[in-house]
Formats: structure tokens, C-alpha cells, sequence
């Protein structure tokens, strides 16, 4: 559904990013790779997406690199 998302990073939890893109805040859950590459808030970042849709739950996932996001389809 989603190809990327870019937008300022203004949240950084445990799993997850809040990024705002035009004033709209997605949720996209990150690897531990992803929250150790050192990005802060405030940081413009462009992460590849995968949409999960789910019986209980719809997610989005996000990887800095199209490779990484490659790997997880494939597992």
C-alpha cells in the first residue's frame, strides 16, 4: 500500500517511530537496527514500508534500506 514514508521523526519508542508527514503522525514498527543507526527527533527520514494487515491488527513496518525490507517479505 505504502512504498515509503518520509517525514521528521517526532517520537522513538522501544519498537517503533512516530513519524509526521504533512501533519499526519504514522506509527511504523522498527528493528533494533533501525533505532541504533542514530537517529533522533527532529531527524528527516525515509523508511521503506511494508503494510500488515491482520484478523486483529493492521501494522506498518519500516526499514532505512529496500534490502532490509526485501529481507523481512522473505521471512
Amino acid at each position: 500500500m505504502y512504498a515509503y514514508i518520509k517525514g521528521e521523526v517526532v517520537r522513538i519508542r522501544d519498537d517503533s517511530l512516530v513519524l509526521d508527514n504533512n501533519g499526519i503522525g504514522y506509527r511504523i514498527l522498527v528493528p533494533s537496527s533501525v533505532l541504533e543507526s542514530g537517529i533522533r527527533k527532529g531527524d528527516e527520514v525515509l523508511l521503506h514500508t511494508y503494510f500488515a494487515v491482520r484478523e486483529d491488527a493492521m501494522l506498518l513496518y519500516g526499514f532505512l534500506s529496500e534490502d532490509d525490507l526485501e529481507m523481512f517479505r522473505l521471512l
